[in-house]
């Protein structure tokens, strides 16, 4: 055999390999798998596609027993997935015999359309990065696997979405975009309303710490207020002695205002109020609370350089850095700019809307978002849409970004007003503990979900035969 036609063979014998291996990856379950999404949904002509990462747990799928489809939509972070023993998620999954998929964000994680280099980020790629493409995205992928029928799930099965925050609105434009491929959504502390000057975020932390006891709040004010004046009016050394504390190389003083006010917003947001509180008030001299929060933001990993816009110039792709993705989508559409609240603010007053136009400009070269053209696409807090449920909790200061009332009779809206009830509280695993609240508006989504589900199915068992499949009977 002549060593053209081995190496022809050699050839024929990878290629199939490869798609073989391709075949059964998109079969197999329980994974990491990929495919090929489009790059701009907007540009017929153009076909460039790039690898979207999505998992799968069909841990409960019973094929067999009027299944539900569930998309778990992911956001501005690296997707891990839906665990079959974790979340509510999971817990929908095993109550209506269903199957999770989660899908990756593009920019985010693995899901990257320009690769793994040092301009992944740069600002011509990042015009694709946009709430409408991720939209376009999850209906690609809905089609895809139908027109496949991946992993069982057929055609006439329904679907669901779900997420949570900036996810969770993407579950609930989903509803509103595309209401034919979904029966309905759950969209937790979904961030619906764009709009710039967002001070109420503030307001809210203020409002949550004063539920602590003790004098938590009065410490969180103050520490604020004083650091502020270092900034302000201190000596060149004290502001270093200031920063060492939190290992900064902060450039502006607001860039650090704002790192600074995130550590004790992550405890609030995230239902960690008491254990944050406790920290804070073990030592109240200015440097114990200075060193208190140090180590709380080691602890919840809050640092630096995700605030700095001189570090959100940096272009360079990384699986584990999502900040200059995510503020790129803050200054081009959403805004979400956290300003002192109006009335005993807890951050710091050099945060003003001045600052975050320059911080917006700096990083992204002259960016700031029109959020009356995102609300105009989107409905803002005018969202019109069916089979739709939004959850937000009491003590999140997210949810003044979100739908705390609904407007339609398909919509439902639900705020768990309980102790330390934050940020997408609903989405997280299930405990005998929780609150008695909580537990009846995970109870109310299970409802909805059941009856949602029983009317597609009944619907589907209604449907008349298409022609060719009717007999035709000769008298």
């Amino acid at each position: 055999m002549n060593k053209s036609l081995i190496f022809l063979l050699v050839l024929l014998s990878l290629a199939f390999a490869k798609q073989t291996y391709k075949v059964m990856n998109e079969q197999s379950s329980e994974g990491e798998l990929y495919f090929q999404q489009k790059l701009d949904h907007y540009a017929p002509l153009d076909n460039r596609t790039w690898a979207q990462r999505y998992f799968v747990m069909d841990h409960w799928f019973n094929k067999t027993a009027q299944p539900l489809v569930i998309l778990y939509i992911c956001g501005e972070g690296e997707c891990n997935g839906v665990q079959y023993n974790s979340s509510f998620t999971s817990k929908i999954a095993e109550i209506h015999n269903g199957i999770v998929l989660s899908l990756e964000h593009r920019f985010y994680g693995k899901s990257q359309p320009f690769g793994f280099g040092n301009d992944s980020y740069a600002l011509p790629n990042l015009k694709y990065l946009t709430a409408q493409q991720a939209l376009n995205d999850l209906a690609w992928f809905i089609q895809y696997v139908k027109d496949n029928q991946l992993f069982g799930i057929t055609p006439n099965m329904p679907w669901i979405t779900i997420g949570g925050s900036y996810p969770g609105a993407l579950s609930a434009w989903f509803r509103y975009k595309f209401p034919h491929l979904t029966i309905g959504a759950l969209a937790s502390s979904a961030v619906v309303n764009a709009y710039a000057d967002f001070y109420e975020f503030d307001q809210q932390i203020s409002d949550s710490l004063s539920k602590n006891s003790g004098n938590c709040r009065q410490i969180v004010h103050d520490i604020n207020v004083n650091v502020t004046n270092i900034l302000k009016k201190g000596t060149p050394q004290q502001k270093q002695q200031l920063k060492a504390y939190f290992n900064s190389t902060l450039i502006t003083d607001g860039d650090f205002m704002f790192y600074f006010s995130d550590i004790t917003v992550m405890g609030v947001q995230y239902g960690s109020r008491v254990a944050m509180c406790d920290l804070l008030m073990s030592n109240q001299t200015f440097a114990g609370v200075l060193q208190n929060l140090a180590t709380y933001a080691l602890q919840v990993g809050v640092t630096p350089d995700q605030y700095g816009a001189y570090y959100l110039r940096n272009t360079t792709y990384s699986h584990e850095r999502n900040a200059r993705q995510w503020y790129y989508q803050v200054c081009s559409e959403f805004g979400w700019l956290f300003t002192p609240a109006k009335h005993y603010p807890m951050r710091s007053e050099i945060l003003t809307m001045s600052y975050w136009t320059e911080w917006c400009n700096s990083a992204y070269d002259g960016a700031f978002p029109n959020t009356e053209v995102t609300n105009n696409y989107f409905g803002g807090l005018d969202i019109q849409a069916t089979n739709l449920i939004f959850t937000n909790g009491g003590e999140d200061p997210w949810q003044w970004a979100s739908k705390r009332t609904p407007t339609l009779p398909g919509m439902q809206s639900y705020i768990a007003d309980c102790d330390q009830c934050a940020h997408c509280v609903d989405l997280r695993t299930p405990s005998p503990n929780d609150s008695p609240i909580l537990k009846e508006i995970r109870n109310k989504t299970l409802s909805s979900f059941a009856t949602w589900k029983n009317e597609f199915y009944a619907k589907q068992s209604q449907k008349k035969p298409s022609f060719v499949e009717q007999k035709i009977v000769v008298q």
